[in-house]
């Protein structure tokens, strides 16, 4: 709908004067067409629907600062427009906030995290040190330096089943300590 320059002003004095006929109209004539309007800023039907709604009864609350001049479509989007600005600067501040604690949460988790396993390797090291010395060395060559069990079988000049039995009990001592 569009208004003549006779009619927006008409509209305006009595919208002034609290005539809610006059907004009633205003609002019948503006809300389809604001919303269109939002809707390529939002990509969201019910966001522009609310901007509109926040727009139409800001236009209510504030109907005696209106000037008597005041030109209601252009009005009108400008506010839509701005109204629109302000939620989507809220909106990155919240984002920007939650971004934040998210960081924080997973900095807390990494270091809880990071302690956890320093305490186990501390564990897991003072378990390997109670090993018997050769059980020790077979374990260590083994886990720690990738030896295969037929290396470390001619290393020590023993069968790779010793080997085998040393790294078996190794794990049942350290299973029974770690627990």
């Amino acid at each position: 709908m569009t208004l003549s320059s006779s009619q927006n002003k008409k509209l305006v004095l009595l919208l002034k004067k609290g005539n809610q006929k006059a907004y009633q109209k205003i609002y019948i004539a503006f809300y389809n067409s604001l919303c269109k309007y939002l809707l390529n800023y939002t990509n969201n039907k019910l966001l522009a629907e609310d901007i509109t709604q926040e727009v139409l009864i800001k236009l209510w609350t504030n109907r005696e600062k209106l000037a008597t001049n005041t030109s209601l479509k252009p009005f009108l989007y400008k506010s839509a427009y701005f109204t629109f600005i302000d939620h989507y600067r809220k909106n990155q501040r919240i984002n920007e906030k939650l971004e934040e604690i998210r960081f924080d949460l997973l900095q807390e988790v990494i270091e809880e995290e990071q302690s956890f396993l320093e305490q186990r390797l501390g564990k897991l090291k003072s378990a390997i040190d109670q090993l018997p010395d050769r059980c020790k060395e077979i374990f260590l060559l083994n886990k720690y330096e990738g030896y295969r069990y037929k290396e470390i079988a001619a290393h020590f000049n023993i069968s790779v089943k010793t080997v085998e039995n040393q790294i078996g009990k190794a794990f049942v001592f350290l299973r029974k300590h770690l627990k």
